[in-house]
């Protein structure tokens, strides 16, 4: 994978019983163990070729692939990108992002950030997702608009992730469909889950590690 390092290893008969999380953050090239959980999350660990959670237990003669994005050699520098603000106080930040605007820096973006304007606005911003991804909640793909969420302090970070955790929030979009969808209201329960050959890419699946995902819809309007 382009700006991955990639590592396999054989769980050993002396290393089963401990949580993948935990084990993963205990290898020389894995530095911590929010690190293992970021890269379990973003679909960059499978074990004998799957997904696995968190939680899951190793065992002996497992194969584990980690896919290690390359460390940057860069330092978040605030930059004077203009922000549509909609609500602030002391504890967050409403706003709502533009099209071509990627939210925090990864691979491919490492500067021109939300993270980036975030930073001129307002320098403290709560730090419980990492250093790279101050205030970051939740996100948006590069060409979604929409209102976002921002936490200026480490509590206002937690209360709002836990929100997002017990979906006490409710997310809302209007998009553009291609295509004929023929009832004007229904609701898709179909798991998500990384794909299997485009890793960077979400799919519905059956796989044990597939996350819940209901959606409502309604058409607006037909063309």
């Amino acid at each position: 994978m382009s700006g991955h390092e990639h590592y396999e290893h054989i769980v050993h008969a002396t290393e089963v019983g401990e949580r993948i999380d935990k084990f993963l953050g205990s290898l020389e090239f894995i530095p911590s163990r929010s690190l293992a959980v970021r890269l379990l999350e973003d679909g960059l660990v499978t074990v004998d070729g799957r997904d696995v959670e968190k939680r899951h237990i190793v065992q002996a003669g497992e194969r584990i692939e980690i896919d290690v994005p390359v460390a940057q050699d860069t330092q978040l520098v605030a930059e004077d990108i203009p922000l549509d603000i909609r609500f602030e106080d002391d504890h967050l930040i409403i706003l709502s992002k533009q099209a071509g605007l990627v939210v925090h820096p990864a691979q491919g973006n490492w500067t021109g950030t939300l993270v980036h304007a975030l930073l001129a606005h307002s320098p403290d911003l709560g730090t419980l997702a990492g250093e790279d991804r101050p205030g970051i909640v939740h996100r948006l793909d590069k060409d979604t608009t929409g209102l976002m969420m921002v936490a200026k302090t480490d509590e206002a970070q937690q209360a709002l992730s836990e929100m997002i955790k017990i979906r006490s929030i409710d997310r809302r979009y209007i998009t553009l469909v291609h295509g004929s969808i023929a009832p004007d209201s229904g609701l898709i329960d179909a798991p998500l889950a990384r794909d299997a050959r485009e890793r960077m890419r979400m799919t519905v699946s059956d796989s044990p590690t597939a996350k819940q995902a209901v959606t409502t819809f309604r058409v607006l309007e037909r063309f």
